[in-house]
């Protein structure tokens, strides 16, 4: 996500006014400042959310007026949601459609907003489920609504966390089942098997450097080696790279890492380097 800098600093300056404004300052310790800030961030995230849907759902709506699918539904009335999101409770006005033949269909109606964004009213998002369930998975669900209510300023109710724990699960269980079955279709393996083959061609790189250790014969020499595959950076990866120096390529990076070390003489290690395995490699 590019967000714009002059912006962020804008609502920085703004935050901090109204933090002052709230009676914040130089006296209070940062505890006090730095979670204060976190519920006004989190109020603001309520606010800036609930509108971002309800100028989404206006969007859709237009343009909705220029789809030929529109003669299957017509705009019907304006209807309430509530849906419980990472900053809390959103409330949002939506609109909701109906179907101009509803007899010949098992709902009556809908909220292209819903639909699109992938929500249900009174519903937590999906943003929020992740996060419960992960929480819900390792941790007891009393215990799990204490932590999450310290993480996000707000109360979940155990039932709320015990449910969407429950149902990432089933989802889980259904993945597992799928590849099972997957597993004993003929076609689907050999299709893997090629498509593994695919990803794992490549250049492999090594590199060699050495140290020197005590050991009970006296100081020996030892010498690592490093296997790697190299692969093109993201644009936001290349931009956290520091300036180049000469020869180095900054906008590759390795990955795939593999090391080897033993404290074999030069002349043995070298035939090791261009072989393509030995037994005497000793891992990290």
């Amino acid at each position: 996500m590019k967000f714009s800098t002059k912006k962020i600093q804008e609502l920085g300056k703004a935050v901090a006014e109204e933090m002052k404004r709230c009676g914040y300052s130089s006296a209070d310790n940062l505890y006090a400042v730095e979670n204060g800030m976190r519920e006004l961030q989190r109020r603001i995230g309520v606010a800036g959310l609930a509108t971002f849907l309800e100028k989404a759902d206006e969007k859709l709506h237009e343009e909705a007026k220029t789809s030929a699918s529109q003669s299957d539904y017509y705009f019907h009335s304006y209807r309430p949601a509530v849906i419980w999101s990472v900053f809390g409770k959103i409330r949002i006005e939506r609109r909701y459609y109906r179907y101009k033949k509803a007899k010949e269909r098992e709902e009556k109606g809908f909220a292209m907003l819903d639909q699109k964004m992938g929500f249900s009213a009174g519903e937590v998002s999906p943003s929020l489920a992740e996060l419960l369930a992960l929480e819900g998975v390792s941790t007891p669900f009393e215990e799990a609504s204490r932590k999450v209510e310290k993480y996000l300023l707000f109360r979940i109710s155990d039932n709320t966390l015990r449910k969407e724990t429950e149902l990432f699960g089933s989802l889980q269980d259904e993945i597992e089942k799928e590849l099972i079955c997957q597993s004993k279709d003929e076609n689907w393996l050999q299709k893997r098997q090629r498509e593994e083959k695919a990803v794992h061609q490549g250049r492999i790189y090594g590199s060699v450097d050495g140290f020197m250790a005590p050991l009970l014969g006296g100081w020996k020499e030892f010498k690592v080696l490093a296997w790697y595959k190299v692969v093109e950076t993201t644009r936001y990866s290349a931009k956290r790279q520091r300036k180049s120096e000469v020869g180095q390529q900054n906008n590759l990076q390795a990955e795939n890492i593999t090391y080897h070390c033993d404290k074999l003489e030069p002349e043995e290690f070298g035939q090791l380097f261009g072989a393509t395995g030995c037994q005497r490699q000793v891992d990290f």
